[in-house]
């Protein structure tokens, strides 16, 4: 009898290998008294507490790859001498840690996985919270807005094309003070966008066209380019490099111009504006450091009219550069106090205008302000500051002006945004006797989801242009009201009213003019 029980453990050993219920009526008294797992084979295991515990245990669980797990794992805490196999979700302290569905070979007598567990972002029986650095093979789609569009996965980006096509009708097409030409039209706009998605920096593109055909009047149609660029360099923790690069070819006066076209047009100039811009980025602390630079060319084409040879606009021609560097401080997480010193240099490729004057000038102008970002409810920054402008002709007297810039975006409540705008800006020498000036601008937008998807918005903007060297002022306010209404992921209807005026303090100068637009867009 003394070699009995050492004979029946060799040959209970294999079937209790094989049979992971053999052998589990460890009482959690003996688990916790430290007792192995080989002394529990040899207590009775009777039918009646086979079935209490087949009762009480939960059903088995199927993983992605065939293992059955025998209940889910318990999160057991570990000695302190001992690896945890039950991870937490990272960045997740509003929930409580979940175990996800375990990938391996799992050992029956310890009831624990071979290898670590790994996060299942396909697991359906329980919310699992991915790790920071996870990314899907295919972005997930935001199903708090059902109607947002899916975008095409090609490589490491992620598509976007659209096309847009409306019917409208224009007061004053070409924006003239007299002899105003209103036209019914059709507008064609086709667009891709596509973005990067890596974990790393960040590319963004955009290529877009646009056609406005016109059925009385006379005028020529109008077709437009966009192009457009933006990267992202993440150099090192803290530290960005920010380019971009831009073309774009429309028509002069889109909306209001001060550069008046004679009653015999039949079409507005073009022009067509390449930009360049970069931004370097660093923060030391809580003190932030900003250099930026922008460098824009701006080429007008002629002006067709009706009868005689088409009007140049060669003298109008401009290289606009800019030039900034800006120092913060992090006072607190949600405000960033600044101070910003930009310098901006306007280069004429005629020099000289039909007056006389040489054209062109260069300014500094110095900011404080302060950024803020209490999210969800105000966003963004403002700031004050003072100009300084030269002109270059040797007769004219430099010019001070204050200045106010910024943008803030006010969420009073999940269903409406606020937007509020303002910028100054140099004026363009375009005007016969004119030194330069400075452009004022603020404008207001509202978006309201009157339901889920149907969007209201409008918005009204004010703007005033004092120039100097001649007696002439100019108020502007352009308003407009629309609709957007989502049919589904991949169209939605939409409607437009636009109104614009000028108020001159030369007499004759006033122009206004409205349109009504409504249409389809396609995207996906």
């Amino acid at each position: 009898m003394a070699y009995a029980i050492p004979l029946l453990t060799l040959l209970a050993w294999p079937y209790a290998a094989q049979n992971p219920a053999y052998g589990q009526q460890v009482s959690p008294q003996l688990k916790e008294s430290g007792e192995g797992h080989f002394s529990s084979l040899f207590r009775l295991d009777t039918l009646s507490k086979r079935r209490s515990r087949a009762q009480a245990e939960p059903a088995a669980v199927s993983t992605l790859r065939g293992v059955e797990l025998f209940g889910p794992l318990k999160a057991i805490a570990p000695a302190s001498s001992e690896v945890s196999y039950v991870q937490p979700a990272p960045n997740s302290p509003a929930q409580t840690p979940t175990q996800g569905q375990v990938r391996g070979v799992m050992n029956p007598l310890e009831r624990r996985s071979t290898q670590a567990p790994v996060y299942d972002p396909y697991s359906l029986s329980q919310p699992v919270m991915p790790p920071e650095n996870f990314r899907a093979r295919k972005r997930s789609i935001d199903e708090e807005d059902p109607y947002a569009p899916l975008g095409l996965r090609r490589g490491g980006f992620i598509v976007r094309p659209s096309v847009e096509a409306s019917f409208g009708a224009d007061s004053n097409v070409n924006r003239t003070p007299t002899g105003a030409i209103s036209s019914g039209y059709t507008r064609l706009r086709p667009e891709i966008a596509a973005e990067s998605d890596w974990s790393r920096h960040q590319l963004t593109m955009k290529l877009g066209a646009e056609r406005y055909d016109y059925f009385s009047g006379g005028l020529d149609a109008r077709s437009g380019l966009d192009a457009e660029m933006k990267g992202r360099i993440d150099i090192r923790r803290g530290t960005t490099l920010e380019l971009g690069a831009s073309y774009d070819l429309t028509q002069d006066g889109s909306a209001l111009t001060t550069s008046t076209l004679p009653g015999t047009a039949t079409g507005r100039p073009n022009l067509q504006t390449l930009d360049a811009n970069a931004a370097l980025k660093h923060s030391l602390g809580r003190i932030g450091f900003e250099l930026r630079g922008d460098v824009a060319n701006r080429d007008f084409g002629d002006t067709p009219v009706s009868s005689g040879p088409s009007i140049s606009n060669d003298e109008r021609d401009v290289v606009d550069s800019k030039f900034a560097a800006r120092t913060s401080y992090e006072w607190t997480a949600s405000l960033k106090p600044f101070l910003e010193t930009e310098y901006n240099r306007h280069d004429y490729n005629i020099t000289v205008d039909t007056g006389g004057f040489q054209k062109g000038s260069d300014g500094v102008t110095e900011r404080a302000g302060v950024m803020f970002d209490f999210a969800p409810f105000f966003t963004g920054e403002l700031a004050l500051g003072l100009l300084y402008q030269t002109p270059f002709e040797p007769t004219a007297s430099s010019y001070t002006g204050f200045t106010f810039d910024g943008n803030v975006a006010w969420t009073p409540t999940e269903l409406t945004t606020v937007r509020v705008a303002a910028s100054t800006k140099i004026l363009d020498d375009a005007l016969v006797g004119a030194i330069g000036g400075v452009s004022h601008d603020t404008s207001v937008a509202v978006e309201h989801a009157l339901r889920r998807n149907v969007t209201l918005n409008g918005s009204i903007g004010f703007g005033i242009d004092d120039y100097e060297g001649i007696t002439r002022n100019d108020h502007r306010v352009l308003a407009s009201i629309g609709t957007a209404w989502k049919l589904n992921r991949y169209a939605q209807l939409q409607t437009r009213i636009e109104h614009g005026s000028l108020f001159s303090s030369v007499a004759g100068e006033d122009v206004s003019g409205t349109l009504y637009e409504t249409g389809l867009k396609l995207q996906y």
